[in-house]
């Protein structure tokens, strides 16, 4: 979330720029402020945000996934799996997103995941 945090403060630097250069604009003047406002609303919405579950950091985890935010994605999942390290669902999007992003780097999880499969199921290709 920190990126889209920068993206709205430099969005904000942007229209601040646009309502100095354009004086003698009212309409662009308005709907400039009109955006900066918009900007300042969703920071701090996004400082108000108050993670109380596992099922917080997932659902967000896989918001920020569906919006591309791979680190964001990870982080929450990961902090969901601290909560909750038992969980399938987690573990396994979690895992799916360190294959995605780090390739190598997810064998470690693999060797985790044998907990959550059925007895004498492995992840050998021929299961």
């Amino acid at each position: 979330m920190q990126h889209n945090n920068e993206e709205f403060e430099k969005a904000i630097r942007c229209f601040e720029d646009v309502v100095s250069e354009h004086a003698e604009e009212p309409e662009i003047q308005e709907r400039a402020k009109v955006l900066i406002h918009a900007c300042e609303k969703k920071l701090q919405e996004k400082a108000r945000t108050v993670f109380r579950s596992a099922d917080d950091h997932y659902n967000v985890g896989i918001a920020e996934l569906n919006r591309r935010e791979t680190a964001s994605a990870i982080h929450h999942l990961e902090h969901a799996l601290k909560l909750t390290p038992q969980s399938r669902p987690t573990f396994f999007m979690h895992l799916r997103l360190q294959m995605l992003c780090k390739g190598i780097a997810a064998r470690r999880f693999v060797s985790k995941a044998s907990c959550f499969l059925p007895s004498g199921k492995s992840f050998s290709r021929g299961s």
